[in-house]
């Protein structure tokens, strides 16, 4: 059974069940300091912070960018998978810049998102996105899906895409 340390509201939680419930973040703050901690301690390369329930929030914008990824160069995996994201409507840049070459979203449920401007253009060493190919993006063009992807490798795009 996988654990893992992390941060909300600035206590540390300690060896958190991740095959346990969701855990729930009530604001955008609290999951940018918890992404941002996690990834420091980080000493592997991975980022992993699955099982997150973010229902309560309406905009993921920026999240990763703003809380240091782009800057801490050694995270090279991201497991977002199983996040609770039904409800979120704005994921513009989420993963915008990264030096990553893997995302995992598996779980996600994006059928209420409106808006995925340059989602994860600029990710320039992304070789894979686990679970995006399932992704229901009815409320966004297909013009608007080809933007997600600006300047980044073609091996990462989904079926979809092509």
């Amino acid at each position: 059974m996988k654990r893992i340390s992390s941060y909300i509201n600035e206590k540390l939680i300690i060896n958190k069940d991740t095959n346990s419930s969701l855990k729930t973040i009530n604001s955008y703050t609290d999951l940018y300091t918890l992404i941002y901690k996690t990834a420091k301690e980080s000493h592997d390369g991975i980022l992993s912070l699955p099982n997150v329930d973010a229902s309560n929030l309406k905009d993921l914008s920026f999240l990763c960018p703003s809380a240091g990824i782009g800057v801490i160069r050694e995270i090279k995996k991201i497991d977002f998978s199983n996040w609770d994201v039904q409800g979120v409507l704005n994921m513009e840049k989420l993963f915008y810049h990264l030096n990553v070459e893997e995302i995992d979203v598996t779980g996600w449920n994006v059928e209420d998102v409106t808006n995925v401007n340059n989602m994860f253009s600029m990710c320039k060493n992304l070789k894979k996105i686990i679970g995006i190919d399932s992704w229901n993006l009815k409320n966004i063009s297909d013009e608007d899906r080809k933007e997600m992807f600006n300047y980044c490798p073609a091996e990462c795009r989904p079926k979809w895409i092509k």
